[in-house]
């Protein structure tokens, strides 16, 4: 299984870079879209994140289909890369192979992981939307998670609210599909 989730990884991950060329990010966003990926890839090798549940494959499906998403929705192209990052690194979290990752520890790691967030400063993502866009997938939902949601779509600038409320229910969407 570990071979052909990791073919599948890369068949995903041709298509991902074909769509971010075609919908016109810029080659340093592509490059360090790239060094994120083979950094998640190789901490998913490490930790035996091919085989179980939310595979590394399924980290990229998510992704993939939320820049689509974001794009045929006509967000803005940095809200479209927010929503790709954050469904990217969903699941980021080192476990046992057929253990559920959890939201709040994924986001512990963004705060903490000196590597991660080098790689993550050298892209034009808006952190606390990447930070909601994960704690949205988290399942269950708790009623924790929804009243902090709340309160970040509350204060955002309102021309944005809406977008990046509709956002945050995309991604969570499509991790559970």
């Amino acid at each position: 299984q570990f071979k052909y989730e990791q073919a599948r990884a890369e068949k995903i991950w041709g298509r991902i870079q074909l769509d971010l060329l075609h919908l016109g990010y810029n080659a340093e966003t592509r490059q360090a879209i790239a060094e994120l990926y083979q950094f998640l890839k190789a901490s998913h090798e490490k930790d035996g994140l091919f085989v179980g549940y939310h595979v590394f494959p399924h980290s990229l499906e998510v992704a993939h289909i939320a820049l689509i998403a974001g794009h045929n929705k006509k967000f803005s192209s940095d809200l479209t890369l927010d929503m790709f990052v954050g469904a990217l690194i969903h699941d980021y979290e080192p476990r046992p192979a057929y253990q559920a990752p959890k939201a709040l520890k994924t986001i512990e790691l963004l705060e903490n992981d000196s590597e991660l967030n080098a790689i993550l400063s050298s892209l034009p993502v808006d952190r606390d939307n990447i930070v909601y866009f994960i704690r949205g997938t988290n399942f269950p939902i708790t009623e924790a998670d929804k009243t902090a949601i709340s309160g970040f779509v509350a204060s955002i600038n309102e021309s944005r609210r809406a977008s990046v409320e509709e956002a945050i229910r995309l991604v969570a969407a499509i991790d559970k599909s």
